[in-house]
């Protein structure tokens, strides 16, 4: 293909060239050369026979596919490609261009043509070659027109950025119809590399035998390819020949980015990630395989021969504006009718309709999207052509979503799975990514136009689906979410998880399961179904963090009491927050969505200690309002009684703290970009608060506590904790950790007085905050486990109880309990608070999901690209 240019019978002298090389293999068909797959391709040419003609192509990955493809290019006829289901007389496509010739029905190098029109009917440009549907398919009769020039000028490039040469062998992971499927073939043509043919799936066996059989160079996936990937176990797979891996249909999660990055440098292989449309040919930019770890969230550079620029929109900041591509593959334009067939180039640049941006280090960065597009499993669905198909069956509907979920917003009462099947059947969408919610009247803005923000935000008060079962049954009673927002590749994470539900979650999932899976909160439903497996032995796996939170807190009620100091609990739930904080809440996400998230986790907090300070101060009269708004600290009044909780107000002030730093976009972008180090900063900058003379504080054993000023000070040097918790969180290689570790011990140093606190205390925080970074899991004996996970799911709530316990219990002083009080007083807290967690727990499951619901729609209307 490196010699068409413009008249297609150039194409039989490029494949000639190559001639022995091979050119298809198939696990099926008889493998062929360069010049065997002329001779085919010539010989099909004529079976269409003469005079140009429009020939639709069931696009299968077959080796008579590519035959086919090939012998109608290099018989000068314009090929439109279709999926094979739409390859017949009745499909959409058929009766709206009315296709001279259809081809189906490919399989051992067989082929059925159907000669609709031996005469064409049709007016086709010359340079006219290929007709494809926008991205694949997307319910819409528009096709994007591609030229001779388009697909030589796209394969060359791709073929020159990967350094494809003749001996590599790609494997077929996507269909040819779509467009990221077909550049694979082509620029491994261009090339007269080989080409693996197949139809298996990555999550087959019989896949990757191929693969290692053949010597299989490379492979191209979507996102939810790479979901599969790490289903099958992939990084454990033995791969000598493998040379790279592209992706591409859509935004890959940067921390998965970074991961695969990771992967090739340790095994071998590189990872380039690409960004393109069909209106594009297919590719328009990739990411360097040396920056993709630093610049995980970036698109890169434009392709050789391309460029872009950004045109300034209204509203946006920081550079940001619409992308917009030039270049030689970009398509002659799009096709509505048969008419348009005929039509020459009528476009010279892309709109993408994406909102970029140019980083620091000049790679171009996709931040939004503008356009009434969203693209779901690499495709994009075209929004406006969904509702036309509804509405010329009557119903009133308005569509909105994301790159996760497809929202249909219907006004009035519907058939909602009648009208489900048809979305799916329109958009080729499985219907697990699509809510079909019915509304009394549809949200409109005050010009009329429909809210389509607002009709995002539906999907979360959505009536849920059939009940699930297993993994997704537990994920939505634990989330609280709705069960038709739990898909097969929804992840802990992904659904909102925070450091309440993950114990909760961990403990339930584990005898669930019969194990606990290594970043389970990280794997997707399917992945965790398909882990299950039958307990062995007495021991449980528990994560490390719910082992520790349940020590703390009992360590901090046992210590109240008199009986041993075994303190520092209230500072290691700290460090434990701050790293619970930096795995479920500082995740891909967009900013909007991590400060969303930070919101719930500090009403979650907040809520019920407000409640129970409120109550405490009516009834006992032992704190302040200031205690319930988290500012005792700072506004007083400050004595042995009010600051007792003191741990919570940290804690929230810090959570509200660090929405507040992730909400700016220059800190949000650095975060994404350098999360460890960005961690490591800000803990010591937290940890610079050393400097301050330690005498100036007050310290927890005395009894008299000088000046709100000293416990603000305090509060601030406690913080830290916080920090370290986060960037222990962050730490993912071995040198990281252990930079983190020596952080920990030097900074113990002194850190409590022992004059005044027992150096017990620094070694208990130490130790704890060292097994969070280097244990990940424990295993305890089996009848341990509900104990554990019980007494760290209510930690918060026996936190706050405990002290009303003791005061309700005798005492020789006001500050000591009674002889043999002791052992009553911490067993009661225990209970006291396990019980106040469990029918918070009831009531707060009913009130969530409609808070949720609220919040979701009073800030649905923040730009996306903010």
């Amino acid at each position: 293909m490196a010699t068409l240019t413009s008249p297609a019978s150039r194409l039989l002298e490029h494949l000639r060239n190559f001639g022995q090389q091979t050119a298809l293999i198939s696990q099926r068909e008889v493998p062929l050369t360069y010049a065997e797959l002329a001779d085919q391709a010539e010989k099909f040419a004529k079976s269409l026979g003469t005079g140009r003609k429009l020939v639709m192509l069931a696009g299968q990955n077959e080796i008579s596919a590519i035959v086919a493809y090939l012998g109608a290019l290099v018989g000068g006829h314009t090929v439109l490609l279709v999926p094979d289901s739409a390859a017949n007389s009745d499909s959409d496509l058929t009766q709206i261009y009315n296709p001279d010739v259809i081809v189906s029905a490919l399989s051992d190098n067989q082929w059925e043509i159907l000669v609709r029109h031996p005469d064409s009917v049709h007016e086709l440009h010359p340079d006219l070659a290929l007709c494809l549907s926008t991205s694949g398919s997307t319910g819409s009769p528009k096709l994007v027109r591609l030229s001779y020039e388009n697909l030589v000028s796209n394969a060359s490039a791709i073929a020159e950025y990967l350094s494809i040469t003749d001996a590599d062998r790609a494997i077929t992971t996507l269909p040819m119809y779509y467009c990221y499927g077909l550049s694979v073939i082509h620029s491994h043509l261009n090339r007269g590399a080989g080409l693996l043919v197949t139809n298996d799936s990555v999550v087959d066996r019989s896949f990757w035998q191929f693969f290692a059989d053949n010597d299989g160079t490379s492979f191209a996936g979507v996102p939810y390819t790479f979901d599969l990937l790490d289903k099958a176990g992939f990084e454990q797979m033995e791969l000598p020949t493998l040379r790279y891996i592209t992706q591409a249909g859509g935004r890959l999660a940067p921390e998965k980015v970074r991961n695969y990055a990771a992967m090739g440098a340790r095994a071998g292989w590189d990872f380039f990630v690409m960004y393109g449309a069909t209106e594009a040919t297919a590719r328009m930019a990739y990411l360097p395989p040396d920056l993709a770890e630093a610049h995980p969230e970036c698109i890169g550079v434009p392709i050789p021969g391309g460029s872009f620029r950004i045109e300034p929109m209204e509203g946006l900041e920081d550079g940001a504006g619409e992308l917009v591509y030039y270049g030689p593959n970009v398509m002659m334009g799009y096709a509505q009718s048969p008419d348009d067939l005929a039509n020459g180039r009528d476009v010279h640049e892309l709109r993408t309709g994406d909102i970029a941006r140019i980083t620091d280090s000049g790679l171009y960065e996709v931040v939004g999207r503008s356009a009434r597009f969203i693209k779901l499993f690499g495709l994009r669905i075209d929004l406006q052509r969904i509702e036309s198909v509804l509405a010329a069956d009557g119903i009133t509907a308005c569509c909105a979503g994301t790159d996760e979920k497809l929202v249909v917003a219907v006004e009035g009462r519907a058939n909602t799975p009648a009208i489900l099947d048809k979305v799916a059947e329109t958009a080729h969408l499985p219907k697990h990514a699509i809510d079909v919610c019915a509304v009394a009247k549809m949200p409109r803005l005050g010009s009329g136009k429909p809210d389509y923000p607002a009709i995002r935000a539906l999907a979360a008060t959505s009536a849920p689906a059939a009940k699930a079962t297993g993994v997704r049954e537990l994920f939505a009673t634990v989330l609280r979410v709705p069960a038709a927002e739990v898909t097969d590749a929804s992840t802990f994470v992904a659904l909102g998880g925070d450091s309440l539900s993950f114990v909760t979650m961990s403990a339930r999932l584990e005898k669930l399961l019969g194990h606990l899976p290594e970043d389970w909160h990280q794997r997707t439903v399917a992945e965790l179904e398909a882990s299950r497996r039958e307990p062995k032995g007495i021991f449980r796996t528990v994560e490390t963090g719910i082992v520790l939170r349940a020590l703390a807190i009992l360590f901090i009620v046992i210590s109240h009491t008199g009986v041993i100091h075994i303190e520092g609990g209230a500072h290691f739930l700290l460090a434990a927050s701050g790293y619970y904080f930096a795995r479920f809440v500082l995740t891909d996400k967009s900013r909007v969505e991590r400060v969303k998230h930070s919101v719930m986790t500090i009403l979650r907090i907040a809520v019920p200690c407000v409640l129970w300070i409120v109550f405490v101060r009516a009834t006992l009269g032992t704190y302040s309002f200031t205690n319930a708004l988290f500012v005792n600290r700072i506004f007083g009044p400050v004595n042995l009684l009010t600051l007792r909780i003191w741990y919570v107000e940290v804690l929230v002030d810090v959570l509200i703290a660090a929405a507040v730093v992730i909400a700016i976009p220059a800190i949000d972008r650095l975060e994404r970009r350098k999360p460890f180090q960005l961690a490591t900063v800000l803990a010591l900058l937290l940890l610079s608060t050393r400097l301050i003379p330690f005498d100036s504080l007050p310290h927890p054993d005395l009894h008299g506590f000088q000046t709100v000023h000293q416990w603000t000070l305090f509060s601030v040097f406690a913080a830290f904790f916080f920090a370290f918790g986060w960037v222990a969180a962050k730490a993912t290689t071995t040198g990281q950790r252990l930079l983190v570790s020596a952080m920990v011990l030097v900074s113990m140093i002194g850190y409590f007085d022992p004059r005044y606190v027992a150096i017990a205390r620094t070694y208990e925080c130490a130790i704890f905050i060292l097994l969070l970074i280097w244990v990940p899991r424990m295993r305890l004996p089996g009848f341990l486990v509900p104990i554990t996970t019980t007494i760290a799911n209510a930690s918060l709530f026996i936190f706050l109880m405990h002290w009303q316990v003791f005061e309700v219990m005798p005492h020789t002083n006001p500050f000591t309990l009674a002889p043999g009080m002791n052992l009553i007083a911490i067993v009661l807290s225990i209970v006291v608070g396990i019980l106040v967690y469990e029918g918070w727990n009831r009531f707060s499951s009913g009130v969530e999901p409609r808070l949720k619901a609220l919040w979701q729609r009073s800030t649905s209307r923040i730009p996306v690209a903010s």
